[in-house]
This record gives C-alpha cells, sequence and structure tokens, in this order.
C-alpha cells in the first residue's frame, strides 16, 4: 500500500478513535488527575519554563499516550526542576472558553506540546515540539526528544 493511501487511513482510524472515545465518554475530558500542573506556583527563581500539552474534550488514545510520556520524561529527567518550581507542567483543554487563546497565541492546529520560557513573569521564548506525533510509535526516542528540547529551555534560564 503507498504512502498516499496510508496516510488518509491514519488520520481516518485517529479520528474514528477520538468519536469513540467521545461517545464512550458522554463528551467529558478524560484529564487524569494525576497529571496536573506540578511545582510551585511562585518559582524561587525569576525564570522558569513551562510545559503545555494542549487537548480538547474529545480525546483518542493517541493524544492520551502523548500527554501521559510527556509526562513521564519531565519526571523522570526533570524532578528536581519540577519540585522547585523552575520547571513546571500544565495540561490545557482548549476547548473551554477561558483557554481558547492559547490556539492563537502558539498557533495551534492539533494537540501540541509547547514549551515556555516565562522571564520576570512575562512570556518570553517558546517551541512547539512537533516532532512528538513523528515519534509517537518509538517511545524512547519521544522521551528523549522531550527532555533534550526542555532541557535547552532549561539551561538557557540559568
Amino acid at each position: 500500500m503507498s504512502t498516499r493511501k496510508i496516510v488518509p487511513l491514519v488520520v481516518l482510524l485517529i479520528a474514528i478513535d477520538c468519536l469513540a472515545g467521545h461517545i464512550l465518554h458522554g463528551g467529558r475530558s478524560l484529564t487524569d488527575p494525576t497529571l496536573e500542573r506540578r511545582g510551585s506556583t511562585e518559582a524561587s527563581e525569576s525564570t522558569r519554563v513551562l510545559v503545555y500539552y494542549f487537548h480538547g474534550y474529545v480525546r483518542c488514545s493517541t493524544c492520551r499516550r502523548i500527554e501521559m510520556l510527556a509526562h513521564l520524561a519531565l519526571q523522570q529527567e526533570f524532578s528536581g526542576e519540577l519540585e522547585d518550581g523552575r520547571l513546571q507542567w500544565q495540561a490545557v483543554n482548549i476547548d473551554e472558553d477561558p483557554n481558547a487563546h492559547f490556539v492563537d497565541d502558539y498557533r495551534l492546529f492539533s494537540r501540541a506540546l509547547v514549551v515556555q520560557t516565562i522571564r520576570d513573569g512575562k512570556k518570553a521564548e517558546w517551541k512547539n515540539l512537533n516532532r512528538i506525533w513523528e515519534l509517537i510509535g518509538d517511545e524512547m526516542a519521544f522521551v528523549k526528544y522531550v527532555q533534550d528540547e526542555v532541557g535547552s529551555f532549561l539551561e538557557g534560564t540559568q
């Protein structure tokens, strides 16, 4: 089967999975409460790094896996930074009205993992980690990619 036929088939399967999840869970958000923001709300430093996972109400198994692996990558490599607030994790439902601005703020076109530096309370550089979709099938490569990207942002805060 050619790539031209495989890609639409994969997209269709993901859409079906998302729809099935939405139907089975009555349209409720499936956010895992254990994946809420970690670290203090006031970082001890004037500069900190935020890692956002942007999702919607409808969440397919791939989207939930991306969130789980990204959070795991942070916990494995940056537990100290999460604990002291220099690194913060936040899963955000962009389908909720107060969060809709993130779509424009970060030019989101799908579910996304975004790393953002905050300096003196103001948003500074950020990066959408687009390769998460490419690497989701290789857990080790996915985790390394997230850790490397977040690590480079943390290095810039010292």
